[in-house]
């Protein structure tokens, strides 16, 4: 997905992700940009249901991730690699 693409879809001024696409890349000038990885927002549930089963990654960068257990594993693998190349 392009970054303008990702801008539409979000509602998110194109001008506004480059700014801050800038900044962070302003603060952290040694990080490579590795694209992007779509994630997908999971679906609302009712607040008379349980919460549904997490599992939580932590990375030695300080990086947290949790995805809902059952989730595609290729997809979690694609964003290990990504966030690990940061």
């Amino acid at each position: 997905m392009s970054r303008a693409a990702y801008c539409r879809e979000h509602r998110i001024a194109y001008y506004t992700f480059l700014s801050w696409i800038k900044q962070s890349s302003a603060a952290a000038p040694s990080i490579a940009p590795a694209g992007f990885i779509e994630v997908l927002r999971p679906p609302a549930h009712a607040p008379d249901r349980p919460s549904p089963p997490v599992a939580s990654v932590s990375f030695p960068s300080g990086v947290m991730m949790r995805v809902l257990v059952g989730t595609d594993v290729d997809w979690i693998g694609r964003v290990v690699a990504a966030v690990q190349s940061c």
